[in-house]
């Protein structure tokens, strides 16, 4: 018994239309055979489809937070500015601000009051009242490996009176040396801050090599013994000619051909230092960042040095970067002898 539609049921069997249509398709084509397949018109087995290949173009940019403080010619707070009143550059290049936020503190006094409990007779005894929760960590990094004396006293003076300044209840500061020497982690003890700004001292090893006759610098030291730059190499020798030679009454070129060979050997010693202490100072900066990063809230570094040589190093600074940038993390540095 078939069914008049489709979509209605067989009751002597209870079996739905649709199927015993798909049985007979098949009974059919097995008693067939081989001649349902040489009766059936030819089909292609692959057939084509014209349309539009799915294809997406994905281009990931970078968002860096940069954030700003402006105060007016009395040191006070300027907060009715906005996005328009701010330029970004980038090499020289204006940069498109995607994203523009003022941030407030509030008073001490409010946020106890709004953490206060409604007064009235049964509030007889004061809750307990909760931590602040550190919203912001700062890191300021000393490069001591290549900062004199007279920078590190001007910058921890600068330090410590930016450290003297009200700060919020939620900021962490630390202060971490190239040396790994008077260091102190997040804190907002301003006694232990000031402890370890005002031990702060020069830790190069490089004083004693470049304050010799000749006197080499970092730089100068790399052209000769990295570039074989003859023009630095003259001047040196120049130099220890003018200190040894003529100053003993000996200018034979003899004593000439000497300060040559001491130039070349002192250059040699003076790079071969002037890259360890680089290499210990991005590393440093590495262990600093990696501290960063396992913080919560806003993260950032102030990197105070007067620079050092990077030459042989641009992968290792790009990948620090990179990492930072990653991670959200603010790098901010300030030259220490312009402070």
């Amino acid at each position: 018994m078939l069914c008049a539609t489709l979509g209605s049921r067989c009751s002597e069997n209870g079996l739905d239309t649709i199927q015993l249509m798909k049985w007979s398709v098949w009974i059919g084509m097995l008693a067939a055979g081989s001649s349902a397949v040489a009766q059936a018109p030819e089909t292609p087995e692959v057939r084509g489809h014209e349309s539009a290949p799915s294809f997406r173009i994905r281009v990931e940019t970078n968002v860096v937070t940069v954030p700003v403080v402006v105060r007016d010619r009395n040191g006070r707070p300027v907060g009715n500015l906005e996005k328009q009143d701010f330029r970004i550059f980038d090499n020289g290049k204006p940069q498109e601000i995607t994203g523009f936020t003022v941030e407030t503190t509030a008073s001490k006094a409010t946020a106890a009051e709004a953490a206060a409990p409604p007064s009235g007779p049964a509030s007889t005894t004061a809750p307990p009242v909760a931590a602040t929760t550190p919203q912001r960590f700062v890191a300021l990094f000393f490069d001591d490996f290549h900062m004199p004396i007279e920078d590190v006293a001007r910058t921890r003076n600068a330090a410590w009176h930016y450290l003297s300044s009200p700060a919020r209840p939620g900021d962490r500061i630390a202060i971490f040396t190239s040396s790994g020497k008077e260091q102190v982690d997040f804190t907002n003890d301003s006694g232990k801050l000031h402890d370890s700004l005002f031990r702060l001292a020069p830790h190069s090893r490089m004083t004693q090599l470049i304050k010799g006759c000749p006197e080499i610098e970092e730089y100068q030291a790399y052209l000769i013994d990295q570039q074989q730059d003859t023009s630095a190499l003259d001047i040196a020798t120049s130099e220890g000619y003018e200190c040894h030679c003529k100053t003993e009454g000996n200018t034979s070129s003899d004593c000439r051909d000497a300060q040559l060979r001491l130039a070349r050997f002192e250059a040699a010693q003076i790079w071969g230092l002037a890259e360890m202490q680089s290499q210990w100072a991005l590393e440093a900066m590495q262990l600093v960042l990696r501290r960063l990063a396992a913080m919560p809230g806003q993260r950032s570094m102030v990197l105070v040095s007067p620079g050092f040589l990077t030459v042989t190093h641009h992968n290792q600074v790009d990948a620090l970067v990179n990492w930072a940038l990653q991670q959200n993390i603010v790098i901010n540095a300030i030259d220490a002898a312009g402070l």
